[in-house]
C-alpha cells in the first residue's frame, strides 16, 4: 500500500523519458503533456478514493447500528 497523500507518479516521467526518449522521441515531444495529464489524473483518483471512502464509511456504521438493532431485537 503506497502511502502518498500528493500526486508523485508524474515526476518518474523525466527519468522515464531520459532511458527510453532516444528509442521514443515521441515521448520527448509530449513530456510536458504527459506530466500533466498524470498529475490531473492521480489527483482526481484520489479525490474519488476519498469520496468512496468517505461513502463506505457512512454505509458500514449503517449496517453496525442495524445489525446491532437487529441482534437486540433477536
Amino acid at each position: 500500500q503506497l502511502k502518498a497523500q500528493t500526486p508523485f507518479f508524474y515526476k518518474l516521467v523525466k527519468p522515464l523519458i531520459a532511458q527510453m526518449g532516444v528509442a521514443f522521441p515521441e515521448l520527448i515531444a509530449a513530456q510536458t503533456n504527459v506530466e500533466n495529464t498524470l498529475k490531473t489524473e492521480e489527483e482526481r483518483f484520489s479525490d474519488t478514493l476519498v469520496q468512496g471512502m468517505r461513502i463506505f464509511n457512512q454505509t458500514a456504521a449503517n449496517l453496525s447500528c442495524l445489525l446491532d438493532w437487529v441482534r437486540d431485537y433477536l
